[in-house]
């Protein structure tokens, strides 16, 4: 059963499952960058810019995600990379 969540900071998804979705092209939908602007302060709340990233899961396995912030995608277009089906 899929299952969509909110995630307050990228920490809360293994670095290594959000990195799988994408095909590395563009470095910033990696884990790393986004994780990066969250830990050293350059998104924050006080700036309008409060991490809510939307994740897909199939059981314990993330099938698909998009970054976002205060509910809205933050990439050009509101696609997910990619959602298995099985």
């Amino acid at each position: 059963m899929l299952t969509a969540r909110i995630h307050r900071a990228l920490s809360e998804i293994p670095a290594a499952d959000w990195d799988a979705l994408h095909d590395g092209r563009n470095p910033f939908v990696a884990h790393a960058f986004l994780s990066g602007l969250e830990t050293t302060g350059c998104l924050r709340e006080d700036w309008g810019w409060t991490p809510c990233h939307i994740a897909l899961w199939e059981g314990d396995a993330l099938v698909g995600a998009a970054p976002a912030r205060n509910g809205e995608c933050a990439c050009s277009s509101t696609r997910w990379w990619r959602v298995a089906a099985r």
